[in-house]
């Protein structure tokens, strides 16, 4: 403030100042005569208005030319704002647009990312126009860009919801696996759904039994139904497949199931004659021997003689028929398989022949008491 030549002092308690948009807004902020003052916020065009009066009350009131301020970033648009019907991909374009207050725009400062946190801080570069990607991960994603003008104005804008599915659903095996031996094994297969939003595609599921463990499922299934395989010996793997109504697949792959539905290997190795070396004997042993797929497995012998009579037992002992000697070998949980011997060098073949002759009935009599004679 400069006074006036013409003798009044000034009445510096009537200096008063404004910024305002308004060329006539009324100062009313003190202020003193050759201070700095400032507007720091608010955006167009301000002007700085002043008022100083003299001891007489003579005042005056100056308004300056405007002032443009810019305290605003620039405004950021997404193409596609946000998608909760899940997909595989999600893409928007992402626009910046400037405001009108003076300040261009800084095109080295636009950073997106996409981010299960609405929070997450862009850090790649983008181009104002230009369309962006996720392809990957599971759940709520959300678009997130950052745009600043050449006064270091910047605006950061974030997406609604996009809804991203990439896995598959899971599969779990009621029982996953059994190592114990058994003619059947059979398991429950149940599908259930991830949290990505696609809904499951029933007509995909498949599964399969099989001694890879690689096998491709290829027989329809219901989920929670239980299935089961009835034949074969060796390892057996369950395998399965589900997938959603995005192509979303999984496919599991159960523990080792033993199955067993061969017989015993079944053999008579031992044959002993009595008395031994001879071209003719008395009686015969016959002793069975089985091995079994499952290991650990027990196995039970079962003789029928050549009279149709039957024992038990890996070993039939003192036998004195001549004829076929059958044995059944049967493993713990019922496989069976059978082998037979043919006898012939028994002279007690005879023993139920009628003889009459030296006090003996029979054939087998008679022999006897001939043998005893001669030892």
């Amino acid at each position: 403030v400069t006074n006036d030549s013409y003798g009044a002092s000034l009445n510096t308690s009537s200096y008063k100042y404004i910024y305002s948009t308004s060329n006539t807004a009324t100062p009313a902020t003190a202020f003193t005569s050759g201070s700095s003052y400032s507007q720091t916020t608010g955006n167009g065009n301000y002007y700085l208005r002043a008022t100083a009066c003299d001891s007489l009350g003579n005042c005056t009131t100056e308004t300056s030319n405007a002032f443009k301020l810019d305290n605003t970033g620039p405004s950021i648009s997404f193409g596609t704002n946000g998608n909760s019907t899940a997909a595989k991909t999600q893409s928007s374009t992402i626009t910046v647009t400037n405001d009108s207050y003076g300040a261009s725009l800084n095109t080295s400062s636009y950073k997106y990312i996409f981010s299960t946190s609405n929070t997450a801080t862009p850090a790649t570069a983008f181009t104002s126009g230009s369309s962006y990607s996720q392809g990957s991960g599971n759940g709520n994603y959300y678009l997130r860009a950052t745009a600043c003008d050449s006064l270091g104005n910047c605006t950061t804008e974030t997406s609604n919801v996009f809804k991203l599915d990439n896995t598959g659903p899971s599969i779990s095996f009621g029982t996953n696996g059994s190592t114990s031996c058994a003619k059947t094994k059979s398991s429950t297969i149940t599908v259930t759904n991830d949290a990505g939003g696609a809904s499951l595609n029933t007509s995909s599921y498949k599964y399969i039994w099989s001694t890879s463990n690689s096998a491709t499922p290829a027989t329809a299934f219901t989920s929670g139904s239980s299935y089961s395989q009835t034949s074969g010996t060796g390892t057996y793997y369950l395998r399965a497949t589900a997938c959603d109504s995005l192509g979303n697949c999984t496919t599991s792959t159960s523990n080792a199931f033993t199955l067993d539905n061969t017989g015993p290997t079944c053999t008579i190795p031992t044959i002993t004659y009595s008395p031994a070396n001879t071209t003719y004997a008395n009686s015969v042993s016959l002793t069975a021997s089985a091995t079994d797929a499952c290991t650990g497995s027990s196995v039970s012998y079962s003789w029928t003689k050549p009279d149709a009579t039957t024992a038990t037992g890996a070993t039939l002992s003192s036998q004195t028929e001549n004829g076929t000697y059958t044995v059944v070998c049967s493993d713990s949980i019922g496989n069976t398989t059978s082998t037979n011997a043919t006898i012939s060098k028994l002279y007690y073949d005879a023993q139920n022949i009628t003889y009459t002759g030296n006090g003996q009935t029979t054939v087998k009599g008679a022999l006897d008491d001939l043998y005893s004679k001669l030892n």
